[in-house]
């Protein structure tokens, strides 16, 4: 099946700060078998370009030349995709099944890591549905990290949440509701957040300091 790993981006050409973490994420994935495995890596330009000094044609030439990886502008999009930014990633993996035609979308934050060979062979198995680690420390489903196949309805039940109640709505109980595939099986948690070392064992970490 067709696949692809995505990220949103900010990549404002004049301050280093906005595109040094894609590299060091595209740099990661390199060094693994992720880019590999996958075949395609994309970026995602959220639409802050339009407040930004740098052009999106600007940055759209810089991540082709330089990080050799192509990047895609969602026009027309209501404004306020919503926060936390898991909601803008699900309108964004509606856009990768039904406007790029993926099959399979890794919605992958750039401070995330995978630590397991474990974990990654079960990523590259799924073909079907939605799919999130699971967060002990904070008891919800990890979002800087997910797994969705075409046609699943999870993604269709958490975008049809309107846009104006999606601040009142917390995302993780609408992942729980719409019967997602949540992982527990996979172990990792946002360590850096409660000042933890990350468990030698552990499959992934998220919200990992650079």
């Amino acid at each position: 099946m067709r696949t692809v790993i995505a990220a949103t981006a900010q990549l404002d050409l004049e301050f280093p700060r906005y595109y040094k973490r894609y590299l060091k994420w595209l740099d990661y994935l390199e060094a693994g078998p992720y880019r590999d495995d996958v075949g395609e890596v994309v970026l995602i330009e959220n639409g802050s370009s339009r407040h930004l000094r740098s052009s999106f044609e600007e940055a759209s030439t810089w991540a082709t030349q330089v990080i050799r990886c192509p990047l895609q502008y969602m026009r027309n999009t209501p404004k306020g995709l919503g926060y936390p930014y898991a909601w803008r990633y699900m309108k964004f993996a509606e856009f990768l099944h039904d406007v790029m035609e993926y099959d399979k979308v890794i919605l992958w934050e750039p401070d995330f890591r995978i630590r397991t060979e474990r974990m990654w062979n079960d990523v590259v198995a799924i073909t079907e549905g939605f799919h999130t680690p699971f967060s002990e420390i904070y008891q919800f489903p990890e979002t800087s990290f997910m797994v969705s196949c075409a046609g699943n309805p999870v993604l269709k039940e958490i975008n049809s949440v309107p846009w104006k109640e999606r601040g009142e709505v917390l995302f993780e109980g609408v992942v729980r509701t719409a019967g997602a595939s949540i992982h527990t099986e996979w172990m990792g948690d946002r360590y850096s957040e409660r000042g933890l070392q990350c468990h030698p064992d552990a499959d992934y970490e998220a919200q990992v300091l650079d």
